[in-house]
């Protein structure tokens, strides 16, 4: 299949740190793939790689910029959120528990089961913290209600429940010195932050940390930069705001995508940003017929690096 490499330059304004400059961002379309539910990407610095997820098809997808390779791995049900391991697995959050996932063979080891396959949840968003700790929420798949729980894997690979009470479980990201922790329930639109013990994984002082409401979207996929500041995909409007860890909306970058849904900082110099996008989640709630739904882009000029993921402490 063809497609445009570079469809489109856009001027947009800096942040405060660049005194409001203009500056061109350029999208790159990485690959012809179209994912339904595309989520999850992460960076890995070891093999050079870019990773994600389809999560509504179980799919986990790889591209390799130095060589233009692309693979991919049917996974055996949804996918909420992946991680990284060591060179030659990923942690994958799998419908309802965690698996190693062995990409020389395909297959898959269990860790832990994190609560029962009864088809009314599966995990949705995660995230690695600065220690090693895989922390993952789940999302209600028959109904509205607020049963779904923040989740936290930790090195000696038991379970601890963060937080209740949650919607659709997104946003999930840290501080640079990992002891802050972002997340949002999407039901919410806004993004809320916790303190976070590094030595023990607990969270305390639970706050909003930006009602992202005016904004006319909810909140999906998230990540930080190397100066602190969270980007945060606004799904629902084709946007991804760039917030200081004030709160304060510092950038907004109208991205060519009708559903972006989560950001990673990626390549050699981290200062590419690999966002994935909705196609249709299967939920009702997020669906495009544009011929961009569901792809990946890499954002180029954004003026601002990354920082690499920290690896599951717990292999």
């Amino acid at each position: 299949m063809d497609f445009d490499p570079v469809p489109c330059a856009r001027q947009v304004p800096g942040g405060t740190e660049a005194g409001y400059r203009t500056m061109t961002v350029t999208f790159e379309r990485i690959g012809p793939s179209r994912d339904w539910l595309g989520e999850s990407p992460v960076w890995d610095p070891e093999t050079g790689s870019a990773f994600w997820i389809d999560s509504r098809s179980g799919i986990l997808r790889r591209h390799v910029p130095a060589t233009g390779r692309f693979q991919s791995w049917q996974l055996p049900a949804e996918i909420g959120a992946i991680g990284l391991v060591d060179k030659g697995r990923l942690i994958a959050a799998i419908r309802n528990a965690f698996y190693f996932v062995d990409l020389a063979t395909g297959e898959i080891e269990l860790v832990a089961q994190a609560f029962e396959d009864d088809d009314t949840a599966r995990f949705n968003d995660g995230k690695m913290d600065r220690q090693g700790r895989f922390l993952c929420g789940t999302m209600a798949l028959r109904s509205d209600e607020p049963g779904g729980i923040l989740m936290q894997l930790d090195r000696d690979r038991t379970i601890n429940k963060l937080e209740t009470g949650i919607g659709i479980a997104n946003s999930t990201c840290f501080s640079p010195d990992g002891k802050t922790l972002y997340f949002a329930d999407s039901f919410d639109r806004a993004l809320r932050a916790y303190d976070y013990d590094i030595r023990t994984g607990a969270v305390t002082n639970r706050r909003v940390l930006a009602d992202l409401a005016g904004y006319g979207s909810a909140t999906d996929g998230a990540t930080v930069d190397a100066e602190g500041c969270i980007w945060v995909c606004l799904v629902e409007i084709g946007k991804l705001a760039r917030l200081t860890p004030d709160g304060a909306v510092d950038r907004l970058v109208e991205t060519p995508i009708p559903l972006p849904s989560c950001p990673a900082f990626a390549g050699e110099n981290m200062d590419s940003l690999y966002l994935t996008s909705i196609r249709d989640s299967g939920t009702g709630r997020t669906k495009s017929d544009n011929p961009q739904a569901g792809a990946v882009f890499a954002i180029h000029g954004l003026g601002v690096s990354g920082i690499a993921e920290t690896p599951f402490a717990g292999a």
